[in-house]
This record gives structure tokens, C-alpha cells and sequence, in this order.
């Protein structure tokens, strides 16, 4: 949606942007040291952690009888969760040491801002108080998220399993969860002949479809998106539609 702004809010805005350079450089500056800290100390974790994480596995087989796709993905959260105050100690040591980069960040950064605001201070002047979007402006002057905000998001997603299900050669975990924007339903995903593992998002969008989102588990990163257009099917069905025609989900761009 777009809203009117005016040359005055448009000149305030570059002000707020100036200003707005020397936080964005030391949280960008942190940031720089903060991720690097945070790897380390995930690193120190895993090998401070293994007895525990050790037993934690053996339990959790243990109750299930077996090495489940339900076990493999409360290891993966459990793990997460115990070497994560190992990542808040590096990254906040890591971001500490690379503070000093802010003399030079918050500068450049000024620059950025300053441009960026003169931008929407020109086109106010030229086009007489025109529309400009209001949502850019609002994600301009929102400070960017430190390393360890991240890590406290993370820590605070909880897991709901349901049951698994099989399909064709694959094996199906189902499994939710609560975010601020709304429940993220996932599929874990294991080719029960080659023990290859994959991971599927599905998200409800607002006209009631499923946008659907694949995760690479061997990089840890999304490498395609989709849109399901099929009115009506359910999560489950469109997972298996997935497992049937995979091919069908990637943009023509993006199938082998």
C-alpha cells in the first residue's frame, strides 16, 4: 500500500537516516564479528556437549525402538539447543572484538542512508508530495537484526510432531512450527532406499494457497520456491504430490 509523503516528512526522513548510520554501523560491525564468534563457539559446543547429546541420543532410540524420522529431528532441535549458549558466548565475544570496525562502518553506512533518504526527498519535490511506498520506508529505518537476536529467535521455536506416514519409497515426518507470522507446517522427507533426506515448507498464503519452500539439508539453505495452485489439497496430499512429480514444483528455470 502506498501512502502520501509529504517534502517535510520526506526531508525529516533523510535526517532519521543520517542519524539512524551510527547504530546501523555498530550492529552491522558486531554482526561481522558476532557470526564468525558464533561458529566457533558452536564448534566448542558440540565437543563440550557430546557426552550429553551422546546420551540424549541412545535415550531417544531407546523409547522409540528405532532410529524414526520422530528421533531424528528432536536429536537435531535437542542439539540445537544445547550448544546454543556456546553460540551466545562466542558471538557476543566475537562481536565485541570486531566493535572497532564501527569507526569505519558507521561512516559508509551515513553515506548509504543519507543517499537513500535524498532519493525519497527528490521525488517528493519533484512529483509534488507523490506516492511513495510507505512499506519501504518503514524497513529503511528498521535498525537490522543482531546475530545473537537471531539465536534468540531460534531458541524460541518449539516443534509439534505428528504422526509419520509412508508414501511410495519415502518415509514422512510431519511437523509444525509457531512463529510470530504464523504456523510454518513441515515435511521431513526420507527416501527409504537411498536414505536420502529433504526437508519441504509449506505456508497457507492469504488467498489460500500453499506457497511451498525446499530445503537443502546437506547446505542448510532453501534452493527453490513454488506455488500450488490446486484449490482444496491438503499438506499431506501436496507432499506427496511432491514425492510423485518433484519436478513439477520448480520453476522451469530451475528443473535439471
Amino acid at each position: 500500500m502506498k501512502t502520501p509523503v509529504s517534502v517535510a516528512a520526506a526531508a525529516g526522513y533523510v535526517v532519521t537516516m543520517g542519524v539512524k548510520s551510527v547504530p546501523d554501523g555498530v550492529i552491522h560491525s558486531f554482526n561481522a564479528g558476532g557470526r564468525a564468534g558464533s561458529a566457533v563457539g558452536k564448534q566448542f559446543g558440540r565437543l563440550i556437549t557430546f557426552p550429553v547429546r551422546k546420551w540424549k541420543s541412545h535415550s531417544l532410540k531407546k523409547a522409540a525402538g528405532s532410529e524414526t524420522l520422530t528421533v531424528t529431528k528432536k536429536l537435531e532441535f535437542f542439539n540445537a539447543r544445547a550448544v546454543r549458549p556456546f553460540q551466545y558466548l562466542g558471538a557476543t565475544i566475537g562481536g565485541a572484538l570486531s566493535l572497532p570496525l564501527s569507526f569505519i562502518a558507521a561512516p559508509t553506512k551515513g553515506l548509504y542512508n543519507i543517499l537513500k533518504g535524498m532519493i525519497h526527498f527528490v521525488r517528493a519535490v519533484r512529483e509534488l508530495n507523490a506516492s511513495n511506498g510507505s512499506e519501504t520506508i518503514k524497513k529503511d529505518l528498521t535498525l537490522p537484526e543482531t546475530v545473537i537476536g537471531k539465536l534468540r529467535k531460534e531458541a524460541k521455536l518449539k516443534p509439534e510432531y505428528q504422526d509419520e506416514f509412508a508414501h511410495g519409497k519415502h518415509q514422512v515426518l510431519p511437523y509444525s512450527v509457531k512463529t510470530p507470522n504464523g504456523d510454518l507446517l513441515w515435511f521431513l522427507l526420507e527416501n527409504t532406499e537411498t536414505g536420502e533426506e529433504e526437508e519441504l515448507m509449506l505456508r497457507m498464503e492469504l488467498d489460500g494457497h500453499y506457497s511451498v519452500r525446499h530445503l537443502d539439508r546437506s547446505q542448510g539453505k532453501f534452493n527453490w520456491g513454488s506455488r500450488v495452485e490446486k484449490e482444496g489439497m491438503k499438506p499431506a496430499e501436496i507432499v506427496k504430490l511432491y514425492i510423485d512429480k518433484p519436478e513439477s514444483f520448480k520453476q522451469p528455470e530451475q528443473q535439471a
